[in-house]
Order: structure tokens, then sequence, then C-alpha cells
């Protein structure tokens, strides 16, 4: 899993990480197809989008438009993840949003205008078309679509929860909901159909008990170990001094013995 969209650099700090490194505890594979279906699946639709943007087709935003090859792209991505599970339900925000998280919605704008200084005009941000480019394939493939206000992190996963489904999406936050299970997008390994072969889709479910298990706490617990790495709404600003109160202060380089006085020898002095 690699913390590579502009999602990742939100919710839970280093959390994505932390999971990758430890992914063969925390979660198991499954493959699913046709005859194999996997379970009922909610996804976040802007995870869907990124995925199919820059892993499915692997355009470079820097240069806007391209829809014609996002379309195909995406087209195919959608159906295979369609023929691969039992159900599937897109949650999306309003055509018109009410409500914002605004330091979420400021942080995000401040990383893709630095992002842009400081590559030259590369940016991960992806063209606004994207969103809607995608939304009306999955109109097109009659796919579900709820449309709520604030879907990153729990509107997604109470809606899962409610239908008994997994959770699909790239949301750190998702790693402690205590949902069925999660699929992060960047753990899935599509293979597309063709004439002589089946559409197969290999993901990575995980789960929050598996989490707190590891870390030795209980589920009820996540949410707020989650606040003590620092989120959305603490930054590590606010927690830098209790990050130090309880950290290991880190190793001081050991120092050269000094010898002492009885071991020192007298030199003699230089000639004038």
């Amino acid at each position: 899993i690699a913390d590579e969209s502009p999602r990742a650099a939100m919710g839970i700090k280093l959390l994505t990480t932390f999971v990758k490194h430890h992914s063969a505890k925390l979660s198991r594979e499954e493959e699913w197809s046709p005859k194999a279906k996997g379970p009922a699946l909610v996804a976040d639709a802007a995870a869907i989008v990124y995925h199919a943007y820059k892993i499915e087709v692997a355009l470079d935003p820097s240069y806007g438009g391209q829809m014609d090859d996002f379309a195909v792209a995406a087209g195919k991505f959608l159906k295979t993840l369609q023929q691969c599970c039992s159900s599937l339900t897109f949650v999306a925000d309003p055509e018109v949003q009410e409500t914002v998280k605004l330091e979420t919605a400021l942080a995000r704008g401040r990383h893709a205008m630095a992002e842009i200084h400081t590559t030259h005009g590369k940016t991960s941000s992806l063209p606004l078309l994207a969103t809607r480019t995608l939304l009306q394939i999955v109109q097109s493939l009659g796919i579900e679509i709820v449309r709520v206000d604030g879907v990153a992190g729990a509107v997604p996963a109470a809606i899962a929860n409610a239908r008994g489904a997994l959770l699909l999406g790239s949301d750190s936050d998702c790693f402690i909901f205590n949902t069925r299970g999660y699929v992060d997008t960047n753990t899935i390994t599509a293979t597309h159909a063709t004439a002589k072969k089946e559409p197969r889709m290999r993901v990575r479910v995980f789960e929050a008990a598996r989490l707190a298990d590891h870390l030795k706490i209980n589920i009820a617990q996540l949410p707020a170990w989650g606040t003590l790495l620092g989120n959305d709404f603490v930054s590590g600003d606010n927690l830098a001094a209790f990050h130090q109160a309880v950290l290991p202060a880190p190793a001081q380089p050991a120092q050269a013995a000094q010898p002492a006085a009885a071991d020192q020898v007298d030199q003699p002095a230089s000639a004038t």
C-alpha cells in the first residue's frame, strides 16, 4: 500500500504505512470472480476515481483532459468490479455540497498548490471532470449511487455496516472502523475479461479486530488510538508534547572516554 493520493495525506497519520508493514497479520487475501463472487461492496466514489485514473490507465493529471482514455479504463475496471462481487454501491458527494470540512478542503488545496510549485507543474490532483465521467459510467452500468455529504470516513462505513458489506476506499480512517472488513484500493489487482478468460479480482481485506489484537487494545479504543497519532481534527503540532512524553528519547551517540588525570603524560615543551 502506498501513500500516493492526496487523500492519503489526510486521515490518521502514518497508519497506512504501519498497516503496509504488518499486512500479513492484519488482513487476508481473497480472489473473486463471476463464479466465486466476493461479498457486497460499498465504495467511496472518490477513491475509485483516483484508482481508475492513476492505476488502471496511469494518466498524468498534469495534462488534464484525456477523458476518453479515462472512460475506457474506468469502464473496464467498474465492469470487472461489478462482475466479481455480489452487489456494488457507490457513495458520492452530493452534486452541490452544503457543508465541507473546511480545514481538510484547505489542506488539500494547499497540498495541490505546493505540489505544482515544487514539481514544475506535476500534480496528483485529478481533473474535475474525472469524477463526473466515472459516475456517468456507474449509472450506465446500473450500479447504485448514494449521494451524501461528508463521504470520506464514517458515512460509507455506516452504510457498509447497515448492509453487511465490505467497505472499499483509500482513506486511512477506514482501517479503524469496525466493519465487516475494509478493502484498500491500493491492494486491488484486477484482471479484465478476454475472449478466453473470465475477469478476476485479487484483494486484501483488512479487519479492525486484527489491528486491535495486534496493538493489544480493545477494538473500541481504536478511534482514541487513531486520534493520538494525529488526524484531520488533531494536528501533529498539537500532539508533539504528548508524543515526546510517551515515546522513548532517541539514543545519544557514545562519546569517546576521556583519559583519567593519572593516565595523562606530560608532553615535553617545544624548543623555542
